[in-house]
């Protein structure tokens, strides 16, 4: 329990120091991982199975990708969503994240969070600071989620859309810049500076080509004017 109580007030106090984190430099950014990922012994199962008929909504292309989100050298099972939240402002059922992201380990597969370190760090009411990004939150800022890779952390920046009205009208104001807390075993919002140093890397890499973007990507959200 005293180790149990340490972690959930450093994750806290983590979060809430408003020390920015180092950001990488866009040229020490990359969009492969340094190394991939070793596979768990069989994939996610009945975890999977349960989850699938909330993940599988309209427009998502369910646990696409195989990535090591956290940063513990093992392949997580990360889905997509593409579903806004409203549709002819209709509001629609929103999936939850936990059943879109499972971390992977060398003994199998298990859901992420520590509820305890979220509970503290919203019992104490920090308004205005995003909280962790929970299993119970909504699945609609976390639209096509792409993965960024530095140097010098094997956990890479998540960037993906949040958005609340129509996907196809998705801006650089409406992609959200995440990376894992191992404090909150969840993902937290990058601060301002490393939001923009990951957003400019974006940028260098996808705008002014020749080639057309995919719709509904963050590549075409970071490009457009």
């Amino acid at each position: 329990m005293k180790f149990l109580f340490s972690l959930c007030s450093a994750a806290v106090a983590v979060a809430l120091t408003g020390v920015p984190a180092q950001a990488a430099a866009p040229s020490e950014l990359l969009l492969t991982p340094a190394s991939a990922c070793k596979s768990p012994p069989s994939g996610p199962g009945k975890l999977l199975d349960r989850a699938w008929p909330n993940a599988s909504t309209a427009g998502n292309a369910p646990f696409d990708h195989q990535v090591d989100i956290n940063g513990d050298g093992w392949c997580d099972w990360v889905s997509t969503a593409a579903q806004p939240s409203h549709r002819d402002r209709v509001a629609l059922a929103q999936p939850p994240m936990k059943d879109f992201i499972f971390l992977g380990s060398k003994s199998g597969w298990r859901r992420f969070g520590h509820p305890k370190a979220i509970r503290a760090y919203i019992d104490q009411h920090h308004f205005g600071q995003p909280g962790p990004y929970d299993g119970d939150a909504e699945v609609s800022a976390f639209v096509t989620p792409v993965f960024i890779y530095a140097k010098d952390d094997p956990r890479p920046y998540v960037a993906a859309i949040s958005i609340g009205q129509d996907v196809l009208d998705a801006k650089a104001d409406d992609v959200v810049i995440y990376r894992w807390n191992d404090g909150f075993d969840a993902l937290l919002q990058v601060n301002e500076q490393e939001r923009a140093v990951v957003l400019q890397f974006l940028r260098t890499q996808h705008c002014g080509k020749k080639a057309s973007l995919p719709v509904q990507s963050v590549a075409e959200a970071v490009c457009a004017r």
